[in-house]
């Protein structure tokens, strides 16, 4: 078995994109227990395929601040953790386009300097997009700037390297005729890039 497990939000909300703290906890405390292996997200793309052992990477997206108590916790148990991050809202909140979701509670975003303590911390910094927008309703020049303009400003950062791109689940079922396709829900690494 191999698994990303995909985190959002750690807080109380109830909402789709948000875990409780105590079930977080719980879930930290199962993967600290040798169950599973946990690896870095990129060595676990790399596996090789005939690697019996049953493995995990753990992912965070977009950037809530609420994730600097989880990276704590994560990093405590020596559990490594990459957190997606939406380049165009750092410091903001998840107002995509000035818009909210039903349901989806409003929060803050970490901050460049948030970012590069979490780096500095052991948090691999990775490029989720630019604007956080609808990637199957984008031309395929639209998408090239939203992962290129997001490695580019993590580039900028010296603490940040980032290397895939995370996809939303289901983009691949949603494509529309015409529009470029997304490789996959979930988080597919679709792009691969090193920041320099």
């Amino acid at each position: 078995m191999r698994a990303i497990l995909t985190y959002h939000s750690i807080d109380d909300s109830g909402s789709p994109i948000s875990v409780p703290p105590a079930v977080f906890a719980e879930h930290v405390q199962w993967m600290a227990g040798g169950h599973v292996r946990v690896l870095p997200l990129v060595d676990l793309l790399g596996l090789d395929p005939d690697d019996p052992a049953d493995s995990i990477a753990i992912t965070f997206d977009d950037g809530f601040r609420n994730f600097r108590d989880a990276a704590a916790a994560l990093l405590a148990a020596r559990l490594p953790v990459t957190l997606f991050v939406v380049t165009g809202h750092v410091g903001g909140s998840n107002t995509w386009g000035g818009r909210t979701e039903p349901g989806i509670p409003t929060l803050p975003l970490l901050t460049w300097a948030e970012l590069e303590r979490l780096a500095a911390e052991g948090v691999t910094i990775a490029a989720h997009t630019r604007t956080h927008p609808r990637l199957t309703t984008l031309s395929a020049e639209s998408i090239e700037e939203e992962m290129d303009g997001c490695v580019r400003e993590l580039g900028t950062r010296p603490t940040h390297r980032s290397f895939c791109v995370s996809v939303r689940r289901g983009e691949r079922r949603r494509r529309r005729p015409g529009r470029p396709a997304i490789q996959g829900g979930g988080h597919d690494a679709i792009r691969a890039a090193r920041a320099r």
